[in-house]
């Protein structure tokens, strides 16, 4: 009947998660281990073999954020994200992602500036707003023209915080904006980046986790606007 049929769907599900979890953690040591061997390989080959172990070495570490990807999805799917929550301050964190995500822009010949109230506390996990907000923040570099910048905003209320990310890229088509958030999703064309669609969801259920919201819509003078509320806690002082 429906209810064994459910039944049997919502276990499939659980046996699918804990399986992504388990290869993800097996995955780490032999990924950790092979990049201690480039390294080491590096130091003893000659100049030829350079740019051949400097591509395992890149490729090595692109497996190692997917792996780390795929385990902060794992543990929000299972609600596994609130375990050890502490009050900080989100316009620090803020201000921090922003200055580390300009040092990369400059390779890309762009920008990122930020515009923050000096505090702004929230409770929360801070290593998960920090995923969330860097992964938003990240992924607007990626995209964003050439000799433009992208703009991050925090402003406040007494009870929320509304972060905006907009940078001026091609955008998305409308068609496709409710599914930039999905698992594994990758927009064909101009946005079809090297990534592998989990960003976005992570950055998503990350905020859900702490009771806010992620809305993304297209600018009015182009490129893609993020928007992230996110309550803060009741000891909250800001100032702009």
């Amino acid at each position: 009947d429906f209810d064994r049929m459910a039944e049997r769907l919502e276990t499939l599900v659980e046996s699918q998660r804990r399986l992504l979890a388990d290869i993800s953690h097996e995955l780490r040591s032999p990924l950790a281990r092979l990049a201690v061997a480039s390294e080491l390989a590096q130091q003893d080959a000659g100049p030829a073999a350079q740019p051949s172990l400097q591509r395992i070495d890149m490729e090595a570490n692109r497996m190692n954020e997917l792996i780390a990807q795929l385990l902060t999805f794992t543990r929000l799917e299972n609600g596994l994200a609130n375990a050890e929550w502490e009050r900080f301050n989100l316009a620090s964190l803020v201000q921090e992602i922003a200055a580390n995500a300009d040092f990369e822009a400059i390779a890309q010949q762009c920008r990122v500036t930020a515009q923050t109230p000096s505090e702004a506390w929230m409770w929360g996990s801070l290593p998960l707003t920090e995923r969330a907000i860097e992964n938003v923040v990240r992924n607007a570099v990626r995209y964003t023209l050439p000799g433009t910048q992208v703009d991050v905003h925090l402003a406040c209320s007494p009870t929320f915080a509304v972060l905006t990310v907009h940078d001026h890229g091609p955008g998305v088509p409308e068609e496709f904006l409710s599914h930039l958030c999905d698992p594994f999703y990758r927009v064909d064309g101009a946005r079809n980046g090297n990534g592998v669609g989990l960003g976005l969801s992570i950055s998503k259920r990350a905020v859900e986790t702490h009771g806010g919201e992620l809305i993304i819509s297209n600018g009015d003078q182009g490129g893609l606007v993020v928007e992230i509320q996110l309550p803060l806690s009741t000891q909250t002082r800001f100032e702009e």
